[in-house]
């Protein structure tokens, strides 16, 4: 079983997260619920979240390492990315929280899932949804921090990432262990910062998973949709009640904020 879902989330999503939420509780089994959110917005996050979920500031993962420290590490012009960079870092941190034998699961808060979903198999084995897509720039950081390469034929990038504690500390000690110094500020000294997006989380933990615990690991091919803005017409389609037969193809449908201005050019042309 789930020991705790483990969402992060900001002002900009909350419409999305307010129906998504819904969803998570309704559609993941787990012994508890936790949305992480900037320390400023606890109090809007806890007046529009379910009851089962604790929401917490971002300061109990990050510290003092928060947007404005990270942003002046960002090269000149890449700064807006800061946001996207940080909430990884808080995913990790706080899957890394439990008992070493705990299974969390990372879940986008931008996701809803369509149906019930189940993240670990009778035996105990960790089950991944995946994706085909490949940026080489994920690659060459995994390289430097951890000396390995991409072993498998998929990507991890699937808007959900179970892990047990234990293999989540395993890699955070590996990576300060290289370093000598905090696995926050190891990725972030590493990261190649021109380039738009240098580091994904899923990734990041799927290759080093891969490398050392691929026998208690399982792909779901089951079909998820990552465009649900510009392809099934935004989250007005779930606000209600789910129509599962309008939606029988896919587990869980992701609302991206950047999807969002897809679909805007796609009605504007």
């Amino acid at each position: 079983m789930i020991s705790k879902v483990i969402s992060v989330c900001c002002q900009r999503d909350q419409a999305t997260w307010q129906v998504a939420s819904k969803y998570v509780i309704k559609n993941i089994l787990a012994a508890a619920y936790e949305l992480v959110v900037p320390d400023a917005e606890v109090a809007l996050f806890k007046a529009i979240s379910p009851e089962n979920f604790q929401v917490v500031g971002e300061s109990k993962y990050l510290g003092s390492r928060d947007l404005s420290w990270l942003r002046s590490k960002i090269s000149p012009g890449f700064e807006q990315r800061a946001g996207w960079y940080l909430q990884q870092f808080i995913k990790i941190e706080a899957a890394r929280q439990g008992s070493p034998s705990d299974i969390n699961l990372i879940w986008d808060a931008d996701t809803v899932p369509i149906r019930k979903l189940d993240f670990v198999t009778e035996d105990g084995k960790l089950v991944y949804y995946h994706s085909d897509e490949f940026h080489e720039p994920y690659f060459a950081l995994i390289h430097k921090l951890l000396k390995l390469e991409k072993i498998v034929d998929f990507c991890f990038i699937a808007q959900s990432f179970p892990v047990k504690v234990a293999w989540v500390n395993s890699f955070c000690n590996a990576i300060e262990n290289n370093f000598e110094a905090h696995w926050i500020d190891a990725i972030v000294d590493n990261i190649e910062f021109r380039q738009v997006s240098g580091f994904s989380e899923y990734e990041t933990l799927g290759t080093y998973f891969s490398h050392n615990y691929i026998a208690e690991m399982r792909l779901n091919h089951s079909p998820w949709q990552r465009m649900g803005n510009s392809q099934l017409g935004g989250i007005s389609l779930v606000a209600g009640d789910i129509d599962t037969e309008n939606l029988p193809k896919y587990d869980f449908v992701s609302f991206e904020a950047w999807d969002m201005d897809v679909r805007k050019t796609q009605l504007l042309n």
